[in-house]
């Protein structure tokens, strides 16, 4: 068993992660996998199944739901985001499924290629714990947002959907 130690210190703020990627690790990246085009409404992942890779958005937007037969929405993410990676790293089936919500671009890593990328790259690792780390504190909040009343609950939805960008022209390379 080979141990790998982290000497890299976040310059980020506490409440922002570091990028994901460097541009030197960004030019590892887009050889991994393929790159798909989904229409809108596609299910890219769905809950509960084996797949076995990780989703890098390129552009557009998706909605990560939960519950069948009645779906929550737990999360939008977009262009530059990494979804459907909890399942690749622990090799259990999709916990959400994903969905696109617009025309998206994404490239489809298998995890295979995606564990070794991050095996071999510990800024990136570092990177990619503080994200996942971010996403579980968003979910607890979804929790604790089941408190609110209706009216709370549309506000706050209505905020994160502005703050997502969804809507808005993407300005930004991937």
């Amino acid at each position: 068993m080979s141990t790998v130690t982290l000497n890299y210190v976040s310059q980020s703020t506490d409440s922002e992660p570091p990028p994901l990627f460097t541009p030197e690790e960004r030019e590892i990246v887009k050889d991994l996998g393929s790159v798909i085009r989904f229409q809108p409404g596609s299910l890219i992942v769905k809950e509960g199944e084996d797949s076995d890779f990780v989703v890098l958005l390129h552009e557009g937007h998706v909605v990560i739901e939960k519950g069948q037969p009645n779906q929550i929405t737990v999360g939008i993410r977009g262009p530059g985001e990494l979804v459907g990676e909890m399942a690749s790293l622990i090799k259990e089936p999709r916990t959400a499924g994903i969905r696109s919500i617009g025309e998206v671009e994404a490239q489809l890593i298998p995890a295979s290629d995606w564990r070794a990328f991050l095996h071999q790259h510990p800024r990136a690792l570092y990177a990619h714990a503080q994200q996942l780390a971010q996403k579980l504190k968003k979910s607890t909040q979804i929790g604790e947002d089941s408190l609110l009343t209706s009216e709370q609950k549309l506000i706050k939805i209505l905020v994160k959907l502005a703050d997502s960008g969804l809507g808005t022209e993407d300005k930004g390379d991937t």
